[in-house]
């Protein structure tokens, strides 16, 4: 009978024969494994080794562990999983203190924009989590989401202000007119 790897284990092996230039389609077939699989265990490359260990350590759960791959911040990951009330770690609330300084491509004003692809046609970056089924993704830059949204807005002012409008008035929350 033949036990299974550790996720951890799999991760180690699987980020050395991909160092040695291994295709992720070769390490599935040398594993007997999916290319996907490959590329969750790949993905933990940016999991704090700290909690790697505490994984292994059985101190948390695979979900838990995939939540952390939001970032790359190491540190940050430790910190999060440390204030963190024991009965409040679950994978979305790891994931939403990860992400509370990104934008996450649901969000309204991404959407308004154009989604991810106007904001990375507009050299924003976006970072994408493997374990999200919807592979979304987050906006990085704030201040670059607010920027399109305003010229958006702007936009549609200037086209306002063309019809004759006395006063036209454009920001985030609202667009205002100011009747002729």
């Amino acid at each position: 009978m033949r036990e299974e790897m550790h996720p951890v284990d799999q991760y180690e092996a699987f980020d050395a024969l991909a160092k040695q230039g291994k295709e992720i389609a070769d390490i599935a077939a040398r594993f007997g494994t999916t290319e996907t699989i490959v590329r969750k265990r790949l993905a933990l490359a940016r999991v704090s080794p700290i909690l790697l260990q505490q994984f292994r350590d059985e101190d948390m759960t695979f979900a838990q562990l995939s939540a952390f791959t939001v970032s790359d911040d190491h540190e940050r990951q430790v910190t999060i999983w440390n204030s963190l009330a024991s009965w409040n770690r679950d994978p979305h609330s790891i994931r939403r203190a990860l992400t509370e300084e990104m934008i996450p491509a649901t969000d309204k004003r991404v959407q308004f924009i154009g989604g991810l692809e106007a904001y990375e046609e507009a050299g924003g970056q976006v970072q994408r989590e493997l374990f999200d089924e919807r592979n979304a993704g987050y906006a990085m830059d704030v201040a670059l989401v607010e920027r399109l949204v305003a010229e958006k807005l702007e936009t549609a002012a200037a086209t306002v202000r063309a019809e004759g409008w006395k006063w036209v008035e454009s920001s985030a929350t609202a667009l205002r007119v100011i009747m002729r």
